[in-house]
């Protein structure tokens, strides 16, 4: 068995160099994902890299001169409940701010088949031996339940002594999708078969004929379909009194990035259903590897309520795909209806959880002191206050 080395990139500019490598990587891998491409990755540092003191701590792995395994981690101190700061580490791509959040599905680590287990073995204890700094915990979400590497790193790390959790926090429904649009229609269940053919014939029947589909082919149709596309998503969201995602200058100006680099790429589909002259619904699809990945959405909210839109484009975008020879439709994770409605079958999305030994237990003794001694002193406060006559003047 070839000797395998690991070494530690702590430099963008490194990391770019590393993108031919890592992207023919991620061709010999199991989890050949969009959001683990460097065009996703490196659009997200540049965004978010001077929040918090991230710093880069990406691992790579190597079998003489060729890349084998790449691990996309960074280093911040995270305060454990909003008081104790513990150093962290974490994945690209996760950890941003709420109202910033690019939610990028399926992230971890890529390794070329064949490599899984000594990737794991060397990954662990290069972060328990100290190699990546000091760390307190790792915390690795949206990893996908098909994929080998979140189990292995967690018996890895037990291994060393470390504690480890791996966790199923949600899943992701999609369509395995058929050679014929019939045959999709043949497997939804009968009532969500109703669902989808209703929603397509109401809506024509409200438009007087088929809706015209629009799909982005180049950057002035990307240009166009990005109006399109904030518009709708922005005005769904205001009517639940916030602006949306687009709302955050940060994750707009992640997706300011990757769009045209996923334009450049062939992966990229924004597409949006047109009738009487006005958008009705856009979808921001990413096309990979076969597999159609839907990321965003937004629908005209001022449409009679019998109307569903949403649905009517999803099956415009389904019906695409099986024509075009595509192997897979994913929601991504959530549960909403029209996923479900949707779907042929769900997978798990997990979140790995680490510690160094103790750590856990010491941080929340900690707390506890710390809540007792704010207990007591408001206790004092409350007894002080209360034997003052009314009217003193501390």
């Amino acid at each position: 068995m070839s000797e395998l080395r690991l070494e530690i990139v702590t430099d963008a500019e490194e990391l770019r160099f590393l993108s031919e490598a890592w992207s023919s990587l991620l061709g010999r891998s199991g989890q050949d994902q969009p959001t683990l491409s460097p065009a996703w990755v490196l659009a997200w540092w540049d965004v978010f890299s001077r929040l918090g003191g991230r710093a880069l701590r990406i691992c790579t792995v190597w079998e003489s001169d060729r890349l084998v395994a790449l691990a996309p981690f960074l280093w911040r101190k995270h305060r454990y409940r909003g008081v104790l700061p513990l150093r962290r580490l974490e994945l690209l791509c996760s950890g941003e701010p709420e109202a910033d959040e690019v939610h990028s599905e399926y992230i971890g680590v890529v390794v070329e088949r064949g490599f899984e287990e000594r990737t794991a073995r060397l990954l662990a204890a290069a972060v328990t031996g100290g190699r990546l700094g000091g760390v307190d915990e790792c915390l690795l979400p949206r990893l996908s339940g098909d994929d080998a590497m979140p189990a292995l790193l967690r018996d890895a790390f037990r291994a060393e002594g470390w504690a480890a959790d791996l966790t199923m926090t949600s899943e992701a429904p999609f369509v395995p999708l058929p050679s014929s649009w019939e045959d999709y229609l043949g497997a939804l269940p009968s009532r969500r078969r109703r669902v989808l053919r209703r929603a397509e014939a109401d809506l024509e029947a409200w438009a007087g004929g088929p809706p015209q589909l629009h799909v982005t082919g180049d950057p002035a149709a990307l240009s166009r379909g990005r109006d399109i596309l904030q518009q709708l998503h922005g005005g769904r969201w205001q009517e639940a009194g916030h602006g949306g995602a687009f709302a955050s200058e940060r994750f707009t100006a992640f997706h300011d990035i990757v769009m045209p680099s996923l334009l450049s790429l062939g992966a990229l589909e924004v597409m949006w259903l047109e009738a009487r002259g006005e958008p009705l619904a856009v979808l921001y699809n990413i096309v990979w590897r076969g597999k159609v990945h839907h990321y965003q959405a937004g629908r005209r909210m001022d449409l009679p309520s019998h109307l569903r839109p949403g649905i009517a484009i999803h099956a415009h975008a389904i019906r695409r795909a099986i024509d075009l020879g595509r192997s897979e439709y994913d929601f991504l994770a959530g549960a909403s209806r029209y996923k479900l409605d949707l779907a042929l079958a769900t997978r798990p999305v997990a979140t790995l959880s680490v510690a160094r030994p103790g750590v856990r237990r010491a941080a929340g003794a900690v707390l506890d002191r710390v809540a007792q001694n704010a207990g007591r002193l408001l206790r004092r406060l409350g007894r002080r206050a209360a034997s003052q006559p009314v009217g003193a003047v501390d």
